[in-house]
């Protein structure tokens, strides 16, 4: 017979204890303390960086980045393209048709007398100058400086204006156009040196701290330089891989 007092072990972890009379359950046999392990520093995120879980995203955003630089040079160039049509629709007419205060009056005169082409020529000129001859300059941006885009966001050609001020935006429209294939170019070129988009060069730089230079030194605006450095009278290069180091 059990003595009064003496505890029994039941299943799962309970316990008896005989009081005399009868078994009584009382509270489960206390268990130490787990031995602490290491304290984690930092918040949460540091805490994760180097995880698997962390790297296997970190890797999936990079890879998102790389594909949104790649489309969005592809975006520019092909909207640079498109104002380089309309640069040389506008420079066409330009060779054809005088420009400049009075420009309607002289040849609306030439139109009631027969001859009506310049007349309809500047009303062209007019048309493209009101939809906006550089397209979507959002679509230019890393292609073309922010400052350089707040620039041209101004110019506009307009039969009101002498012609060689309506050629100087012509030029303008053309270097959009080359320096957005420039641009693509060079994100490829980069891209097949080493390996991403995103990666960094042998100087630590990013490929848009490296083209900001390397544009400017090579492309820059036509109306900002003179001779030497306007890009050897409009004409470019396309950036190969030797020139990403």
């Amino acid at each position: 017979m059990p003595q009064p007092g003496e505890i029994r072990p039941g299943p799962n972890g309970r316990r008896a204890q005989w009081t005399g009379e009868r078994w009584v359950e009382i509270a489960p046999e206390p268990t130490a303390p787990a031995t602490p392990g290491p304290v984690a520093s930092g918040n949460i995120i540091q805490q994760q960086i180097g995880g698997k879980v962390y790297n296997t995203q970190a890797g999936k955003d990079l890879a998102s980045g790389d594909v949104a630089m790649q489309q969005a040079a592809r975006a520019s160039a092909v909207q640079g393209a498109e104002t380089q049509g309309r640069a040389k629709e506008i420079g066409d007419l330009l060779q054809q048709t005088s420009t400049g205060p009075g420009a309607y009056i002289g040849h609306g005169i030439k139109a009631l007398a027969g001859a009506p082409q310049d007349f309809t020529n500047l009303s062209t000129i007019k048309r493209l100058g009101g939809q906006g001859v550089f397209g979507d300059l959002d679509k230019l941006k890393g292609a073309i400086s922010d400052k350089d885009v707040r620039f041209l966001r101004e110019q506009q050609v307009d039969p009101g204006k002498f012609g060689g001020e309506n050629q100087r935006i012509v030029n303008l429209m053309k270097w959009t156009g080359d320096r957005s294939k420039a641009y693509e170019s060079a994100l490829n070129a980069w891209a097949n040196r080493l390996g991403s988009p995103s990666a960094l060069n042998a100087r630590g730089q990013s490929f848009q701290g490296w083209w900001s230079q390397w544009s400017e030194e090579n492309m820059p605006r036509p109306d900002v330089v003179k001779a030497k450095a306007q890009n050897q009278g409009g004409k470019f290069k396309l950036v190969s891989v030797e020139d990403v180091r």
